[in-house]
Formats: structure tokens, sequence, C-alpha cells
């Protein structure tokens, strides 16, 4: 197989996240070319990446990624050409040429597709990814929150994440699919973002969820355990809720948490008449910054929150808009922070100090 060394190396650079793990063929790349299509697959038996294109030649073999992307990094030349004898690839760039050892493909996980209990079409996965998964938790002790909840209900395709102290949502219309709900582990979303996802399909089954767009396919074992019903979390109703500029309210709290330490990491947020004032303070000083905003209704007279500043800050690069809505109701109830254009919105919990 004779091969444009950009285009190998761009397919390995993809797969370089998935090729890990501690069985036999984790660190290997499963390269398939047959009737003018080659396929490279990656599976560390969460992850399943595969990567195809266009390509002439015929061969079938299980090449250690990090070794083969070190050659192309190092060969300077356009073309690369790649040929099997018995356990060994012959591995020909330019003046340079390698000799390195396969695995037996019988050795790569294989994977049997139990029947879809699911399909659907979309085109916006990757932006209700981006506006809600940074709120999943990393904490393994909880690992039906070490993902992100996505599901297909009454037509609204949605995306929750949550790790028990804030809570991120996103969902877009969906004309047509069958209904699911899956619980998407993390490490896949991450993928998904890297990928061209212009219109892509979905399926999902009982322990895995696949995902395929032009040129690749993704999929992923789904997360046990039953995600917590996030709605009972969101507050029925606000009692104010003030409109604010959205980058300048990132600024005015990066400002203020320059004071913030490891130690002390709060936020006491003041939302009055006069507009919003940020003030941190440690051992180690204090800051404090203000801003002006607008209140949808009657402004209140004084609702003092502490808040994690970095948890805002994250909600608040999530929302592409200009202005957010800011919903409050009193000193001890969580804070909503919303993009008014698309609906999709963060909730973070108050920190209760004494």
């Amino acid at each position: 197989m004779k091969i444009i060394k950009n285009v190998l190396a761009g397919a390995l650079s993809q797969l370089a996240g998935i090729a890990r793990g501690s069985h036999q063929s984790a660190s290997y790349v499963l390269i398939g070319c047959t009737g003018g299509r080659c396929s490279l697959t990656a599976d560390n038996l969460s992850t399943r990446l595969t990567i195809a294109f266009d390509q002439e030649g015929e061969i079938s073999a299980l090449l250690p990624l990090r070794k083969l992307a070190e050659i192309l990094s190092r060969s300077e030349c356009e073309f690369i050409e790649i040929k099997i004898e018995s356990e060994w690839a012959l591995i020909n760039a330019g003046k340079s040429s390698f000799k390195v050892a396969t695995l037996p493909t019988e050795g790569f996980p294989q994977r049997a597709r139990l029947g879809e209990l699911s399909v659907c079409q979309t085109s916006g996965l990757q932006h209700l990814i981006y506006e809600s998964a940074y709120a999943a938790s990393r904490d393994i002790g909880r690992s039906a929150l070490c993902g992100s909840c996505l599901s297909l209900k009454n037509n609204e395709l949605t995306l929750v994440s949550t790790d028990g102290r804030r809570l991120a949502v996103s969902s877009m219309h969906q004309e047509s699919g069958d209904e699911f709900e899956a619980t998407v582990p993390t490490e896949c979303l991450n993928h998904l973002q890297s990928l061209a996802m212009d219109e892509i399909q979905i399926s999902c089954e009982t322990n895995f969820i696949h995902f395929a767009g032009p040129g690749w396919s993704l999929s992923s074992r789904l997360i046990e355990g039953t995600f917590p019903n996030w709605k009972h979390v969101v507050p029925s109703e606000w009692h104010a809720v003030a409109v604010v500029n959205r980058e300048e309210l990132i600024s005015s709290i990066q400002r203020a948490a320059i004071a913030t330490t490891d130690t002390h990491n709060s936020c006491k947020v003041t939302f009055s008449r006069d507009g919003i004032e940020a003030r941190c303070e440690s051992e180690t000083g204090n800051a404090q910054d203000s801003l002006a905003c607008s209140w949808v209704n009657a402004s209140p007279k004084s609702i003092v929150i502490s808040l994690n500043p970095d948890y805002v800050i994250q909600a608040l690069q999530s929302l592409a808009c200009d202005e957010v809505r800011i919903s409050l109701i009193d000193p001890l109830s969580p804070v909503m922070i919303a993009n008014p254009e698309t609906g999709a919105f963060a909730i973070i919990m108050v920190m209760r100090i004494s």
C-alpha cells in the first residue's frame, strides 16, 4: 500500500487518544485496505474509533500506533509504502526503511452489534457538548456522573452533565428519531469534539452507543448506573432575573478571583439595584470588581451569594451569546446562568461559608 504520508499521519493523530490500555493490542492500530477504501481503527475496550478514506492497495495489519506515528514524523518524504511479510511490516519512507513487528489481526477486539435500539440523524451535537459536558464529574467514586446523559424525547435532543455541585443542560429540536436515553462517558464526548460533525447518525444499544459521520465512526461503552433526575434540581420559579454582558461578567469574576487560593476559593457576588459586585478574599488579601446589569423584573434590594468562581467562569465561557440571564431566589438557593437565545443553562449550587 502506497499512501500520502500526511493523510496517514492525520488519521493516526485522531486515533492516538484511543490507543492505550493494558490489553495486548490496545496500543496498536488495525489497518485494513481493500476495494479502494482504507480504514484505521483503535480500540481500548471502552471506546473504538475508525477513520476511513479512499485509498488504493490491499493490506490488513495490526501495527504499533506510536511507533508508526514516529516513523512518519521523522520521515522527509511525501509518500509511505507499507508491505506485510509474515509477522513483519516493511515500511519504505523515502531514503529510510523500517521493519516493524506486527500482531495477528485476530487478536484485535471484535465487537458484535446486538441490534440497534434507536437511531437518529443530527447536526448539532457538537454544540450541545460544548455547552454542557464541562460539568461532568471527574470523581471515579461517583461513576454514574462521570459522563453526560444524552437523550432524545419529545423531539428534543438533550445533553445533561452534573458533578453534584453544578448542572449544565443544553438541548435542540430534533425532527425525527427513535427515543433513547444513555449516559455517555466524557472520554467519548471529548473525542466527538475533535471530529467533523456536520451531520451524524446516533444509534444506541443496551450497553453501547455508536456515532457515525463522513469518514469516521465512534463507539463507546455506556456508563452503568442511573443518571439522577436533574429536573428536580431546577427551581420552578425565580424571584429576580438579571441581564448582563457575558464577556464583561467573565472579566469581572476573573479579576476578583485573583485573590483566591486553593484553600479559599469562593466569591461573594452581590446583586442589587446598582448592579453586580464580585468580591473574593483569602489569607493573601482581597479583591473586588463591579459592573452594571439590567433587571427583567423588579430589581432586588440586595442578594449576596457565595459561589465557586471557577464554576461561574466555566458556565459563562460555555454559552455562546452576548448577554446571559442570571436567575436568583435568595442567598441559599441555586443560581441559574442561561443563554436566552438557545435555552442552554447552568445551575450552580451556593457555597455555605461560616
